[in-house]
């Protein structure tokens, strides 16, 4: 094919690597972590001139080289980049020469990388699936395909890039501490929710720091239970065949077991932290359980909905409790006035029993 040819190549001409190749690593030794998202990577020779068809054909079959390749060797890996994949990013290479030199290094990091192409030309390269933080190591100096920018700088110092950072350290951290990491992001949304219903409640009052402290508690509590549930629908429901009937039954699975479990242990550990007895916390379950239940079941399964479709796995619990600040300020409200209900009652007899 020439280089400025726009024909595309035949099944023919389309030449792979097989499943495994001499030089390749221990693709077993790449392994994601929980919640940690993967991607693939495809390196496309811009000194060629391909034709946008000729692009996309040669993107496809690097793509299901390195599927077949590391389905063989590291089965566990290819679903997880299933469930917690990215889109695949095309990035350009500016020579034969670079792009071996790319093969070359992504295979002494184990990483699967295949090469492909047509009538004797190196075009396209494909690296991984892996973890995203491993992969942008090895590419992080390329050009984003259509940009005259390096891909990790083509922000510059803009807020969308501010944000691309804190993402990716927010990422890392889930990756290697991913209890702590949820822990203390659930803890301060929490908390940021019941900042927010204090305010609104009574603007004039005296803010009180220990109710605060008590949604931290619960947040920080509640939050790395939430991440593992939703890495168990992730599993338990693939996004395999019709996506609407998967999201339904995640949403449905979702708000069937978990929200009605969560409302308990918020309950319960509120009436324990602030110091209730046992029938104060029995009283506090019959009055405001069945009908905060009911609220949620007309606020979180739309939202659920989104969180499914949308948003990464490692996402997900940031996701629920960003956009969960006015609904737990909503149950700190419900909360908050059951406890002035609670202590009302044991003034009154305490007055009566002197």
């Amino acid at each position: 094919m020439g280089r400025g040819s726009s024909s595309r190549p035949s099944n023919d001409a389309l030449k792979h690597d097989d499943d495994a190749e001499p030089d390749d690593g221990d693709f077993a030794a790449i392994t994601a972590g929980l919640l940690e998202p993967c991607k693939l990577v495809l390196i496309v020779r811009h000194d060629l001139k391909m034709s946008p068809e000729t692009i996309f054909d040669l993107c496809g079959t690097a793509t299901l080289a390195c599927y077949r390749a590391l389905s063989n060797k590291n089965p566990q890996l290819v679903r997880h980049w299933e469930r917690t994949g990215q889109a695949k990013i095309a990035l350009k290479a500016s020579s034969e020469k670079q792009m071996l030199e790319l093969q070359a290094a992504a295979k002494a990091r184990n990483l699967c990388a295949r090469v492909v192409g047509v009538d004797g030309e190196k075009n396209v390269l494909a690296v991984g699936p892996a973890p995203v933080e491993v992969v942008n190591k090895l590419t992080q100096t390329l050009y984003h395909w259509g940009s005259s920018l390096p891909f990790n700088w083509s922000e510059g110092w803009s807020g969308s890039y501010m944000a691309t950072v804190l993402a990716r350290h927010f990422t890392s951290n889930l990756n290697s501490h991913p209890n702590s990491t949820l822990a203390l992001t659930g803890g301060c949304l929490n908390s940021l929710g019941d900042i927010v219903a204090q305010a609104g409640q009574n603007p004039t009052h005296e803010w009180d720091p220990a109710r605060t402290a008590r949604f931290f508690i619960f947040g920080a509590s509640i939050s790395p239970v939430l991440g593992r549930w939703n890495a168990f629908l992730e599993r338990r429901f693939p996004f395999r065949g019709a996506v609407s009937k998967t999201i339904f039954k995640r949403v449905f699975c979702d708000q069937l077991i978990m929200a009605p479990i969560g409302l308990f242990a918020f309950i319960g550990s509120m009436g324990v932290l602030e110091g209730r007895s046992r029938p104060q916390i029995a009283q506090k379950y019959k009055d405001m359980f069945v009908p905060t239940l009911q609220t949620n079941y007309a606020v979180w399964p739309a939202l659920q909905t989104i969180n499914f479709a949308f948003v990464p796995l490692a996402w997900r619990v940031p996701f629920n409790q960003t956009a969960g600040i006015f609904w737990n300020g909503y149950l700190s409200m419900v909360n908050a006035r059951e406890q002035q209900k609670l202590t009302r009652e044991i003034q009154l007899r305490r007055t009566l029993d002197a």
